[in-house]
């Protein structure tokens, strides 16, 4: 199965697909991890994280390929990746050309915007200052939620309420997963 767990800035994309990893032996794909530790020694990459903008989608796409291709045979999900419409459109190909279409599954998590606030001030990242979150959470709505919109026509799909405690998101997930 490929599951794409989207939602905005702070709605636990990390947390949920480690628990999905442990519960159901899911191998992770975070672009945005791998980019915050290629940042640590790449000073333009980092300016780019740390204005909240968006990296370039070549780069994403390489590192969304090479991690698909090394792990074909196992479940994947996708933590916070495609994050617009045109890498979307990218991905399906590479789906189609992998034959990998039917095993595809959506879910976005929504969350309020106070309660991500909230969140985003305990977690205490590198880009997640105030005007940053505020950024990227405008880019959430501006790019990345025309594309979940794109992945919802294209393959099964689920909106999932991502409040409350880690357990009951996690539990709202898996009843998803199920149906």
């Amino acid at each position: 199965m490929i599951l794409i767990l989207e939602g905005p800035p702070g709605s636990g994309k990390d947390t949920q697909a480690e628990i999905l990893r442990d519960q159901r032996g899911f191998v992770i794909l975070s672009p945005g991890k791998v980019l915050r530790e290629r940042a640590k020694s790449d000073s333009q990459l980092k300016s780019v994280l740390d204005s909240g903008e968006l990296v370039n989608d070549n780069i994403v796409n390489q590192i969304i390929e090479s991690f698909v291709i090394d792990h074909i045979h196992s479940s994947i999900i996708f933590d916070g990746a495609p994050r617009d419409v045109s890498q979307v459109h990218w991905l399906t190909k590479l789906f189609e050309k992998l034959e990998l279409t039917e095993t595809v599954r959506v879910i976005e998590l929504t969350v309020s915007t106070t309660e991500l606030a909230a969140r985003i001030a305990q977690r205490g990242r590198h880009d997640d200052k105030p005007a940053s979150f505020q950024h990227r959470l405008e880019l959430f709505e501006s790019t990345i939620r025309p594309a979940i919109r794109l992945l919802a026509e294209k393959y099964p799909s689920a909106v999932v309420d991502g409040g409350g405690t880690v357990e009951a998101i996690a539990a709202r997930i898996n009843l998803a997963l199920e149906a």
